[in-house]
């Protein structure tokens, strides 16, 4: 955990070139919410873990542990259909109506492909692969198998982040 004040995380979000004064005229200090809270002063310490949230009018960004990551929001369109070529040359291009949506609440983004599903959809309906974050986790679901109803596979990436990165040694 790491201690600093609103003016360091917003001088650490500045775009190059950006003076603070500039910066500072452009928002409000009820614009500026730390962890959902409205900040009151630019000199206020806050408690900066892990995926703690930044928010500055419209724009929010994100700790990763090693800097300020701006969140993009999403397009309202929630389903996106795509036709994946197959990549093998012995295929000769055969390709599959492949399917991604995002859930509802947008918690999860869930992946599908003509003629696949999971046990408790309607045939057409599943999406066998999830991705989602969850009590602090990334991870990818996967139901390999459409006759088992929990998902077969439980994949964390969590040994996927970049701070977890292992210098490599020349």
């Amino acid at each position: 955990m790491l201690i600093t004040t609103v003016q360091n995380i917003f001088n650490a979000i500045q775009p190059k070139g950006h003076s603070m004064s500039e910066a500072r005229r452009q928002v409000t200090m009820s614009e500026v919410r730390f962890d959902g809270q409205q900040v009151t002063s630019m000199s206020e310490e806050v408690e900066v873990a892990f995926d703690s949230l930044f928010q500055v009018g419209d724009q929010t960004w994100q700790y990763d542990g090693l800097r300020w990551v701006r969140l993009v929001p999403m397009e309202t369109k929630t389903r996106y259909t795509v036709q994946l070529v197959d990549s093998s040359v012995e295929q000769g291009g055969f390709s599959i109506s492949a399917k991604i949506q995002l859930s509802p609440n947008d918690n999860l983004v869930m992946i599908g492909a003509g003629g696949y599903g999971e046990n408790t959809a309607e045939d057409g309906d599943g999406f066998p692969i999830v991705i989602e974050y969850h009590e602090g986790q990334f991870r990818v679901l996967v139901w390999s198998d459409i006759n088992d109803e929990e998902p077969t596979h439980v994949i964390s990436l969590e040994k996927a982040r970049d701070s977890a990165r292992v210098p490599e040694v020349v």
